[in-house]
């Protein structure tokens, strides 16, 4: 399979999925809303790596001004409840602007502003009010805020309220054809950027500088969302990463350096890439875990086939790790990926989904041994025999 070029992508429609595509989300999620007996999904976004319920049912993303919160009936269009000026507005749902939403409806609310608290819920239990319902699905019910859900239950008794996750997420986590099209999309620009910004790896220059650069880039080349992390130490320490700042070096002669971007390319789907570079000659070493760290990722990419569990996958990683006299994963090494930083599946004993065809799986072995950390990440797309790389650049420690 050719590799597609992310500056050629589906660029007129960056980060909209076609009509047909939303449609075909629709008429999944309702026969599970049918079967279930619910009669609406609530969901909720705010703007950053967690937002997925939302922006899958309606195709929008939250505004960095405020979050937004889709009501999604069984049948009809859907309601859009977002911060802004008082208003309430019926809008076409046939159309383009704004598929599947018949009314949009706003007011000033801020989740930090306390006497703005029931604001939303009572905008959103007037339209399950409205939408005759009698049983409401929730929709990533840690996302959603406990003024919201209360106000709803004051004023809405007679609702009934489950869990809409184990609904929605099977549904979620397998890819359709234009899915897997954004989705190598994104692969695409990672590696570009990377490969970029590794050649901009000398001394002088800061991991800051790096990281920054990285996330420039990616948003030069389409990517919506995101964060990119550089982490260095003189060969013969460890190399520990660190988000949000904590980490600022200045790169020396010597030095291994990593750079990770995880972020979503064009159409918002995540992915993440891991590749470094030693600013002098690779000491035998340290190719040496980081070939094994290769043999760990390629262990469980041979067990992501349809039908297994990611329980039993990771007893078998950490049985794989533990013969090799490596430490165990005491987290996980590889998850999902779709509109959320983080989606089910992941590779954990408390999971329950188990692996089917066409999920976009993000596999990261990392372990700490002697002075060592060991690190690789890529994304895969599961399939019926091997999973498909989305990310074409060689893995590799690079010498410069």
């Amino acid at each position: 399979m050719s590799t597609p070029n992310a500056a050629d992508i589906l660029v007129e429609r960056r980060g909209r999925v076609s009509r047909s595509e939303l449609q075909r989300r629709w008429s999944a999620v309702r026969q599970a809303m049918s079967e279930h007996g619910v009669d609406a999904v609530v969901a909720h976004a705010d703007y950053g790596g967690f937002g997925g319920y939302a922006r899958y049912l309606s195709g929008l993303v939250a505004p960095l001004s405020g979050g937004l919160t889709v009501v999604f009936p069984l049948a009809g269009g859907m309601t859009v409840i977002e911060q802004g000026a008082d208003g309430d507005r019926v809008v076409d749902p046939d159309s383009d602007a704004l598929p599947g939403v018949e009314r949009v409806v706003s007011t000033p609310y801020y989740p930090n502003v306390v006497y703005t608290d029931g604001d939303e819920g009572r905008l959103v239990a007037a339209a399950l009010t409205d939408y005759r319902c009698r049983t409401v699905g929730l929709a990533g019910r840690q996302q959603l805020s406990t003024a919201l859900v209360d106000h709803v239950k004051d004023h809405c008794p007679q609702l009934t309220f489950v869990d809409a996750g184990p609904l929605v997420d099977p549904i979620m986590a397998v890819k359709s054809q234009e899915e897997r099209e954004f989705i190598r999309a994104t692969g695409a620009l990672q590696d570009q950027v990377i490969q970029r910004v590794l050649g901009c790896l000398k001394p002088g220059v800061t991991e800051r500088d790096i990281a920054l650069l990285t996330e420039h880039t990616a948003r030069e080349l389409g990517a919506e969302q995101g964060f990119a992390i550089c982490a260095s130490a003189p060969v013969g320490q460890p190399v520990l990463p660190a988000k949000g700042g904590g980490r600022n070096r200045t790169l020396e002669r010597g030095d291994f350096v990593q750079v990770m971007l995880e972020g979503s390319g064009p159409g918002g789907f995540y992915a993440h890439l891991v590749r470094g570079a030693v600013l002098g000659e690779v000491p035998r070493g340290l190719t040496d875990e980081f070939d094994f760290a290769l043999a760990a990722q390629h262990f469980t990419l041979d067990l992501l086939r349809p039908g297994a569990q990611p329980a039993q996958i990771m007893t078998a990683y950490n049985d794989f790790l533990r013969s090799n006299d490596r430490p165990a994963e005491r987290r996980f090494h590889a998850h999902g990926h779709g509109y959320d930083v983080m989606e089910r599946p992941l590779i954990r004993a408390a999971e329950t989904m188990p692996i089917m065809a066409n999920m976009n799986i993000g596999c990261h072995p990392t372990y700490l041994r002697g002075k060592v950390f060991a690190w690789v990440c890529s994304n895969y797309l599961t399939s019926d025999e091997s999973p498909e790389p989305i990310h074409h650049l060689p893995t590799e420690i690079l010498s410069l």
